[in-house]
Parts: C-alpha cells; sequence; structure tokens
C-alpha cells in the first residue's frame, strides 16, 4: 500500500467514524426529547418537597447534556486534529488555543 493508499484509507475511516457519530448523536437526540417530554409532563413543582430539590434535579440534568457535548466535541476536536495531519503533513497544528507540532504530539522536546 502506498502513502496515497494509506491517506485514502485513512479518510474511509474518518468517514465512516464520522457516519457513526451522527447516527449517536441522532439516538441522543431523539433520548432528549422523550426526556423532555416526560419531564415537561410529570415533574412538577408538587413533586418535590422543596425549591431547592427541584433545582438540583433540574441542574442533574443539565449536568448530563453539558457531560455529552464536551464529550462529543473532545471527539470532533480529536478528529480534526488527525484530518489536519493528513492534508498537511509538514505544518504544526493548534487545537484548543495551543499550537503542538507532530514531534510534541510524540512526547519528543522540540
Amino acid at each position: 500500500m502506498n502513502r496515497e493508499e494509506a491517506y485514502m484509507s485513512m479518510l474511509e475511516s474518518m468517514g465512516r467514524m464520522q457516519r457513526q457519530i451522527s447516527v449517536i448523536l441522532d439516538s441522543k437526540a431523539l433520548e432528549a426529547e422523550k426526556a423532555r417530554n416526560w419531564i415537561a409532563g410529570h415533574l412538577r413543582a408538587q413533586a418535590y418537597g422543596s425549591h431547592g430539590q427541584q433545582l438540583k434535579h433540574s441542574l442533574a440534568v443539565h449536568e448530563q447534556v453539558l457531560e455529552l457535548i464536551d464529550g462529543v466535541t473532545k471527539l470532533q476536536l480529536g478528529m480534526a486534529g488527525n484530518l489536519k495531519v493528513l492534508l498537511h503533513p509538514g505544518q504544526e497544528e493548534s487545537v484548543g488555543g495551543y499550537p503542538f507540532s507532530a514531534s510534541a504530539r510524540n512526547g519528543e522536546n522540540e
């Protein structure tokens, strides 16, 4: 397998991964909509002993959503970094505002 075939194989793999991520996100969106409908229909102020308990439960739900978004963002940043390496092999890349080169990624000192 020559270099071009290897790059094409990597790009095809990334495309398949992106497709799987979209399926996961689709499922999560459906799950979130079902949860929203259940919460809107069942969790009323009367279901809690105090406003503090209601707030605590709401914050827990929001925390789960934020963790999901954070995880997907990290996954996408990783994939974007891989794509940058494929498309621009000799250049330094910047992830999260911090530039680093291929040697820094491999644990070597520049």
